[in-house]
This record gives C-alpha cells, structure tokens and sequence, in this order.
C-alpha cells in the first residue's frame, strides 16, 4: 500500500505533539428498536435501549489523534451547562486535557442527537449556539495557544471549523501568524464561512460540496483539469502550500505548490455512516506531515483511516490496530 519509509515514518506518528483549535460538539446517539407508526403523527416510535455520548467536531480530531499516539492538545470553547460538562468529561476520557476547553456563561454546547433504529438514522435534532466568539476572548485563546507553543514542542497546529463561532477571523489571523513564527505548519478543515479567512495556512482541505460553493465554476470529480482548476483558486487566495479536495466515493485529490497533482482513490469498502470521516482524514494529514511524509502516502494512510471509521454506525476515532493492520502489512 505505501513505501517502506513512509511505513517507518507512520511508526512515528505516536512522537508527535499536536494542537487543535476548532468548534467542540457532543455527538449524542439514542438507539433502539421501533416496530409501529405513532398515532399522534405519521412516524416511527422508538423505544430507546441505548443513549451513548460521543466527541464531536475539534475533540473528535483531538480523539483520533489521541488514538493514534500522539499528544494532543485541544483549545475550544463550550456552554456551562449540562452537555459542557459531559463534553469535559469525555475529553478528560479520551486522555485529553480539557484545561484549554473554556466553558463560556450563556453559550449553548453544540450537541447533535441521532436518533437510530437497528443501526438507520431516523432522524437528528441540532442545539447549538453558532455566534461568533468577542474580539476579548479570541485574544485570551491566542494566549493559550501561545503558551502551550511554548511549553511543548508542537510540530502540527490544527484549525477545526464547524462554523460553530470560535474560528473567528481575528483568532484565525492569530493563530496563523503565531505558527508562521514559530515555524510550525497550520492545517485546516474549513466551512462556509470565512472560507477563505486562512491566508498563508500549509494545508488547506476542504471537501468537493464546500469548494464547489466558492467558485464560479462547476466541479466535476471525476475531471482532474476541474480539480487542478479549483486547487489553482485556492493558492491564488490562501497562498497555501498544499491543496487537498475529498471528493467522497471518488476518494481523495491533492495538488502540490510546486505542481505535483493526483486522486488517490478509496478502498471498497461497506459504509455504515461518513460522520466523523473528514475529521479522521485531517488527524491523519496532520501527523503525516509534521513527521515530514510526502503527501501521496499520506493520503493513503489517511484514505485508509476514513475507511475504518465508516464502517462504524456512529462517530469514533480510528482504531489504531486496525489502522496498523492496513498500514503495516
């Protein structure tokens, strides 16, 4: 599947020290079985067996970073009330260090609840608050992330945007030019919103449905000169060294500064859920680049890792084992 060094290098995965910063969620799962329609209203009644909490958004990469060895670090912001402190305690869990998760009075958790019957979503109800954090507070995370850059070694930083409110464009600016000063490089998973806020970022990775939003041109997946086009905007407004697209089922596109361009396609593989997949592809990015892997085998590996976690009905990080077993063999 990859080369000799890129397997030597994917071992050292677990050496490095990674930061993210990025909107936290709480993924919320109720399961169980439903077997008639309600008389109230022409839908399935479901008697709830199982209610499990999962990390969601920014502390799903920190979870799946954590799970691939590395270690991690997480700046957020979450609402005091109920689902902040579940969101606190599963962090703490996970092995992540919940210190730099501030808990903001009178702001809402971000919490998505699922609703399943013998593994089908019925249906998902959202609370969230999706305001944008004050100028005050997008400087004090800018400390904090200051001070763990000082503290610790980091080799990678993260930017994890869910257009939940923190990734304001003054804590993007921040973030970014404390990186370019301490040489480390920036990823980011971005959204709608300030698509294009992340000038002078490593590596940019949007997915097809979020790029094809941004530009005055059609996007066809399976045509690479439409891919290399949509890469060619890209580093015209970020100034970027790295470009990738997932492109769903059609797999993975990257495209070099210098040029080198290609589509690393998916295994086949059965799908219970995508959720989380984009989350895992960028932990895995991450890793692959501060251990100084090129970028083909990276996405490979990273390829490899979102194929783990769609085979599983609900958002988890990637199994290190199973990664190991793709990976390695």
């Amino acid at each position: 599947m990859i080369t000799e060094e890129a397997k030597q290098l994917y071992q050292s995965f677990a050496s490095q020290k990674i930061l993210v910063v990025g909107d936290v969620m709480i993924d919320h799962y109720l399961s169980g079985s439903s077997d008639r329609i309600s008389p109230e209203a022409p839908v399935p009644i479901v008697l709830v067996q199982k209610s499990e909490h999962k990390l969601g958004g920014a502390a799903n990469v920190a979870a799946n970073l954590q799970k691939l060895g590395a270690q991690t670090f997480l700046v957020a912001v979450c609402g005091d009330d109920r689902e902040g402190a579940i969101l606190k305690r599963k962090l703490q869990q996970a092995g992540i260090d919940n210190k730099d998760t501030l808990i903001v009075k009178n702001r809402k958790t971000t919490i998505k609840t699922r609703i399943l019957s013998k593994k089908q979503q019925l249906i998902r109800v959202d609370v969230e608050d999706t305001a944008l954090i004050s100028h005050k507070l997008a400087n004090e995370l800018t400390e904090r992330v200051e001070a763990i850059i000082r503290q610790h070694e980091i080799t990678a930083v993260v930017l994890q945007d869910y257009n939940k409110g923190l990734l304001s464009p003054v804590l993007i600016e921040n973030v970014i030019a404390v990186c370019q000063e301490n040489n480390i490089p920036v990823m980011v998973d971005p959204k709608h919103q300030h698509f294009f806020a992340y000038t002078h970022c490593t590596l940019f990775k949007p997915n097809l449905k979020e790029i094809a939003a941004q530009l005055d041109f059609k996007i066809n997946p399976l045509n690479k000169n439409h891919l290399d086009k949509a890469a060619a905007a890209i580093f015209k407004q970020l100034q970027n060294s790295i470009t990738v697209i997932t492109l769903s089922e059609h797999g993975i596109y990257y495209k070099m500064k210098t040029g080198e361009s290609g589509i690393i396609k998916p295994q086949s593989l059965e799908v219970a859920d995508v959720s989380g997949a984009g989350d895992t592809v960028i932990a895995a990015l991450s890793l692959g680049l501060a251990v100084g892997m090129d970028i083909e085998n990276n996405i490979k590996i990273a390829n490899a890792a979102a194929g783990i976690v769609c085979q599983m009905a609900t958002v988890e990080p990637v199994s290190k084992i199973k990664l190991d077993a793709v990976v390695l063999n």
